[in-house]
């Protein structure tokens, strides 16, 4: 419940709309594709960063496309949709995958952080679209790197690092443990 609540303020924040939700799944719209992608890097960041106190560590697995969804009575259909679902089953935890629909839609800055999304040959052509990864830990590194020093979060400061109470013993954070885990997966 916890990690749902933070994933809906994220959601609002980056004005965002819950179409559907079943269990732990979410179907959301969005406005623009920038709020979309920004939405999916800071779910990814808060379940990476944050304790929900569980026996295994909460993962999201994550698709973005754009296009037509019809709604009738709590019930979403079309392309989109279908679409998307059959992405998340390629999917890594811990990982959002897009589609080139969605890539052409944001601006630049946020152009720079999708990178072909590699082995998805066959998942392209079933698909019939181009996927790609968005590099969002990338992304939380690059945010702390172009801060002014003077102006740069101290660990457990902001919105990028964990919250000092989540410090691991050797002064590592946890979304550095989850970057050096998944690198190393």
């Amino acid at each position: 419940d916890r990690c749902l609540a933070l994933l809906g303020d994220i959601r609002e924040r980056n004005k965002g709309e819950l179409i559907r939700s079943v269990g732990s799944t979410l179907l959301c719209s969005f406005a623009e594709a920038d709020g979309a992608v920004r939405a999916a890097c800071d779910m990814q960041r808060v379940a990476a960063e944050t304790d929900f106190r569980t026996i295994t560590r909460a993962t999201l697995r994550m698709g973005l496309h754009s296009g037509t969804v019809v709604v009738r009575g709590g019930s979403c259909t079309g392309e989109v949709v279908t679409t998307t679902a059959r992405m998340v089953t390629i999917t890594k935890p811990g990982q959002v995958v897009s589609t080139e629909q969605v890539r052409s839609r944001t601006s630049d800055d946020v152009a720079q952080w999708f990178t072909p999304l590699a082995g998805a040959e066959t998942m392209e052509k079933r698909l019939r679209v181009r996927l790609f990864n968005v590099n969002w830990r990338e992304r939380l590194v690059s945010e702390v790197d172009d801060q002014p020093a003077e102006e740069a979060p101290s660990p457990g400061a902001g919105t990028v690092l964990a919250p000092p109470q989540e410090m691991l013993g050797d002064g590592r954070n946890k979304r550095d443990t989850v970057k050096q885990e998944w690198d190393n997966g």
